[in-house]
């Protein structure tokens, strides 16, 4: 699009808007970021006039800028104003005369190109901001080559920077994930079909933990981005582990609208332990859960053992991805690019697990702003990608040295001091970016062990009391953590408490 193009549609649209009786802000700011893109022509033989022509409609459009919001422009004006400025560019100005001296009678014909102009200029603003990012990237291949590092990451990160400006047509902004106008009543249907099963505890995930699904409103929807934070060495692999066995085994795949027809997939990706270490606690973990014993590795063959897990993890027609990667050479780009790549097998990605996000290096993210903000931009730029895929995203974070202070106070209510502190390791402000958080903490309480339990932030509407919000979990000394979605509630609302199903008291007596 040339500086006249330009230029026509910004008086167009201005000229429109300034007769509207609401006018949008935006419009003046989206106009002058036009107008700064205009440049006018070097100064030589036989391009003065036409150097003069842009130079006046520039003047005009600003003009117009200011004076938008001070009264109604009035066709006269700016037909003369035009025609003084085009000077014998009848093209430019009959181009402009056929907006401002016809426009549309009908009132939503003109919001309708008021709408239309103004994808227009988006759209070229966004082509300008990618070609800018593409110019950048090329200047340091062709001037600075010693800076890049690996090629490879460079042509990734310059493509998880494009992304936000690739469109599927000139129409749609790549931005806009859902939208609808309230009168769309099919859409709004969809929308409270989506509420529906969410409440009725369809559509999402519901996990072994009775007392989890409840702090939850009875299911985990897609779409959400969840940590799980805790100290060291407190079960954050194992709990997760589990969360993800048991996404296989508890719930059947449902397919959304545009989903049909391809594969149900859970991912799994691990950045510290072992592929054979995960599939190791995998199988003893089901194992102990389906049979109720806990297994023997040494006295069964691999065969029964992997098919064991084949059986029980497919069964309700689950495909399952396990990766283990070098956090040192992953980015979150590469994050991306595993989804991406797995849908161009036909699968749709419902839930990723990542053990853990805090491993990834932070390259290619918001580097300015306060210390950690690398990080925070990184859970970002995460978060927005699998919420635009209606992935379900769940990552343990450590918790910062801060968080041991609390510890040393005593007590066995550790996490329930945790909610609202923002004690993350590599940025206190990581909690600002997550849909919820699972604080997890080991108590141990007469010789036993318990995974005691904490929902923090929830970023869905509805009510869970305060109580629900909190549990503890039994440890099996042989077997970890130990399933009840379809059995008595085991879980706790203090550690050491006893089975109410049997008269015992759920909480100890010190409780």
């Amino acid at each position: 699009m040339n500086n006249k193009h330009l230029l026509v549609k910004s008086i167009s649209i201005l000229f429109l808007e300034s007769r509207q009786p609401h006018k949008a802000p935006g419009t003046v700011t989206l106009v002058k970021d036009v107008l700064a893109h205009v440049k006018l022509p070097e100064v030589t033989m036989g391009l003065d006039r036409e150097r003069e022509i842009i130079s006046n409609l520039v003047k005009t459009s600003h003009r117009l800028c200011d004076e938008l919001f001070n009264e109604q422009a009035s066709a006269l004006d700016v037909l003369q104003q035009v025609t003084i400025d085009c000077g014998d560019d009848i093209n430019t100005l009959e181009a402009i005369r056929a907006v401002v001296a016809s426009p549309p009678e009908n009132e939503d014909d003109v919001k309708s190109l008021i709408n239309s102009l103004a994808r227009t200029l988006r759209k070229f603003l966004r082509d300008e901001e990618s070609k800018k990012i593409i110019y950048s990237f090329a200047d340091k291949i062709r001037f600075k080559p010693e800076e890049i590092e690996d090629f490879g990451n460079h042509v990734m990160e310059l493509r998880a920077k494009l992304e936000p400006y690739i469109s599927v047509t000139e129409d749609k902004d790549p931005a806009v994930v859902a939208a609808f106008n309230l009168m769309e009543s099919d859409k709004i249907d969809k929308v409270l079909e989506k509420i529906q099963k969410r409440n009725e505890g369809t559509g999402g995930f519901v996990f072994g933990f009775q007392r989890l699904n409840k702090m939850f409103g009875g299911q985990v929807p897609r779409g959400k981005f969840i940590l799980v934070p805790a100290l060291q060495h407190q079960h954050k692999t194992g709990t997760t582990l589990a969360l993800f066995r048991q996404a296989a085994m508890y719930n059947k795949p449902i397919m959304e609208e545009g989903e049909e027809g391809r594969i149900p997939t859970l991912v799994r990706v691990s950045t510290e332990d072992e592929i054979e270490d995960n599939i190791e606690k995998l199988y003893r973990d089901t194992y102990f859960n389906v049979e109720k014993k806990p297994a023997e590795i040494g006295s069964v063959s691999i065969e029964y053992m992997r098919a064991y897990i084949q059986e029980k993890l497919t069964a309700e027609g689950w495909n399952i991805e396990f990766m283990r990667v070098n956090p040192t050479q992953w980015t979150y780009m590469d994050i991306e690019r595993t989804v991406l790549e797995l849908e161009a097998k036909g699968c749709c990605v419902q839930l990723f697990m990542l053990d853990y996000l805090m491993m990834i290096p932070t390259t290619g993210c918001e580097t300015g702003g306060p210390i950690g903000n690398d990080r925070r931009d990184q859970v970002r730029r995460v978060r927005a990608f699998m919420s635009a895929r209606n992935i379900l995203f769940i990552t343990p974070w450590q918790l910062s040295p801060d968080a041991t202070k609390l510890l040393r106070l005593g007590g066995t209510d550790f996490v329930k001091q945790l909610p609202d502190k923002n004690y993350y390791s590599g940025s206190s402000q990581i909690s600002q970016e997550a849909d919820a958080e699972i604080f997890i903490h080991i108590e141990r309480v007469n010789g036993m062990a318990w995974l005691t339990v904490q929902r923090g932030k929830y970023r869905i509407p509805g009510t869970v009391p305060e109580k629900d919000k909190y549990c503890a979990l039994p440890m099996h000394p042989e077997g970890g953590l130990q399933d009840d979605l379809h059995g008595p509630d085991l879980g706790r609302s203090a550690p050491g408490g006893g089975d109410p199903a049997k008269g015992e008291q759920e909480e100890p007596f010190w409780a």
